[in-house]
């Protein structure tokens, strides 16, 4: 239950730095991130790519797209 908790606060921090959470396929976890957003940076999304897969052995996909 505790890791499940983490999962859910770990997507909501994404969503707060401009990410779209999109869905999870129990391989992946997929979110759009809008250009110039503040998770829009490789170094972070490489810092949560590692926590991502070893907390949860969950891949990130990230798709770059342009909010209008």
């Amino acid at each position: 239950m505790g890791n499940i908790t983490t999962l859910k606060g770990m997507i909501k921090e994404m969503e707060a730095m401009g990410a779209e959470y999109v869905k999870t396929d129990g391989f992946n976890l997929f979110f759009n991130i809008s250009k110039n957003s503040e998770i829009d940076d490789n170094d972070k999304l490489k810092r949560a790519k590692e926590v991502f897969i070893q907390m949860f052995g969950l891949k990130l996909r990230v798709r770059r797209i342009n909010c209008a």
